[in-house]
């Protein structure tokens, strides 16, 4: 554990986050997610504009017509 915080205090080092699908709201999400660890505070996201992005999301996916209770996910 002392590595890892060693890791991210000093050499700025953060998990890679890369979707593998080529979905909107998974990449925006793992964009969102980047922004928040940028090394700069004064750069990171506020917690005001994180939800603003994830409530877009919701009204752009209500738009769509996809909700949760609509997608039919396959067991595998």
């Amino acid at each position: 554990m002392r590595k890892v915080k060693v890791d991210v205090s000093l050499s700025s080092a953060r998990p890679p986050l890369r979707p593998t699908l080529s979905v909107t709201g998974i990449q925006t999400v793992c964009a969102t997610i980047d922004e928040c660890w940028d090394h700069d505070p004064e750069a990171r996201l506020t917690a005001h504009c994180v939800a603003e992005r994830f409530n877009e999301m919701e009204h752009l996916d209500k738009l769509s017509n996809h909700s949760d209770e609509e997608i039919q996910y396959s067991d595998p």
